[in-house]
């Protein structure tokens, strides 16, 4: 048996003879002394794009809800969701997070829209996981998600069309 496993063992009987077992509980008493051997369950990205070709004018007085007008430029609503393979709903799209950019250039409105609807869908995700279960998303791997995400929105958004959907499944 792995050193590690002893100690998440050991403090687990802990938690369960004080009768509150929770295993991230048990991380904090005993810390692994490395986290490449921390397991990382199998997750999927899934996402959105949709471009508006022109920029709607929103009335501030109303809290943004009332269009008074559009001009022309681009709209990128850039919209992700990381969720475990375990409770991947077998028909549908999830619930989605999303972020808008408007601008006069596909590019610049594209990256910051793909790249905030990236960034917060990875952080929300690592932090459930690192609240749920005690281990969170080593460095390397979320940099890794972070960036496919972001690449693949990205080229999907610069593509012609209207709206395009991915999904990108992960297996560490």
């Amino acid at each position: 048996m792995g050193e590690t496993f002893k100690k998440s063992f050991v403090a687990f009987s802990l938690c369960v003879a004080m009768s509150s077992c929770d295993i991230a509980r048990a991380r904090e008493l005993f810390p692994s002394s490395s986290s490449s051997d921390d397991p990382i369950e199998p997750f999927t990205v899934f996402g959105t794009i949709e471009k508006l070709f022109e920029v709607r004018v929103m009335d501030d007085a109303n809290g943004g809800t009332k269009i008074i007008g559009r001009k022309r430029g681009i709209t990128a609503k850039a919209c992700t969701n990381v969720i475990p393979a375990s409770r991947i709903p077998a028909r549908g799209w999830p619930e989605v997070v999303g972020e808008i950019k408007e601008t006069k250039d596909m590019l610049r409105a594209c990256a910051p829209a793909c790249s905030k609807s990236c960034g917060r869908a990875v952080g929300e995700y690592a932090n459930a996981q690192e609240r749920g279960t005690g281990f969170g998303l080593p460095k390397e791997a979320r940099q890794k998600v972070l960036k496919s995400c972001t690449v693949t929105c990205g080229k999907d958004c610069e593509r012609a069309g209207k709206s395009y959907s991915y999904e990108i499944p992960f297996r560490f």
